[in-house]
């Protein structure tokens, strides 16, 4: 569960302990919602993983505005696969247990929120497969792809086996 306390504007400032350092959520009637990260900067949204939520990120309840949330705060500590896979369940336990117009959340209640198997089962691997012969129709084009097989990215350029999977890293 998370351990939430009303916090004031003015709390709202990085802090140099790490483990007193908290995200802290506003509500507000005239704008968007507004969350702080444990460096002062507002949160990043990271619409660019799913877009649950058009008016912005929510909490005290199980919606969309509290998917958002909830995939923002994972994604600020792991890979975005990690967070992708479990953020539904983090906005379950923690996200919609937030209550009130203002409230602040432990980093370590984010960070300790995955345990290490978890975290490994949903890191994919970089190991690059190929090159592989393009096939249409049963057919071979004379291209050759090469393959990312934690995220089954593919490219027919040798890029993707040299730099490795530009998604996995």
């Amino acid at each position: 569960m998370a351990t939430t306390e009303k916090r004031s504007h003015d709390d709202a400032q990085p802090t140099t302990d790490d483990r007193d350092a908290t995200y802290t959520g506003y509500r507000r009637s005239t704008e968007r919602n507004r969350v702080v990260g444990p460096d002062g900067r507002q949160l990043d949204p990271r619409t660019d993983l799913a877009n649950h939520s058009p008016t912005g990120l929510e909490w005290g309840y199980g919606g969309s505005g509290p998917a958002q949330l909830a995939l923002a705060l994972l994604a600020d500590h792991y890979a975005d696969t990690v967070a992708f896979d479990h953020y539904q369940d983090f906005k379950n336990d923690v996200v919609a247990t937030l209550d009130g117009d203002e409230w602040a959340i432990n980093v370590a209640t984010v960070e300790n929120y995955l345990d290490p198997a978890q975290i490994e089962d949903s890191t994919p691997t970089t190991e690059i497969s190929g090159p592989h012969d393009e096939i249409i129709n049963g057919e071979p084009t004379g291209e050759t792809f090469y393959r990312c097989e934690g995220c089954g990215m593919e490219s027919l350029s040798s890029d993707l086996k040299m730099n490795g999977c530009p998604r996995c890293d």
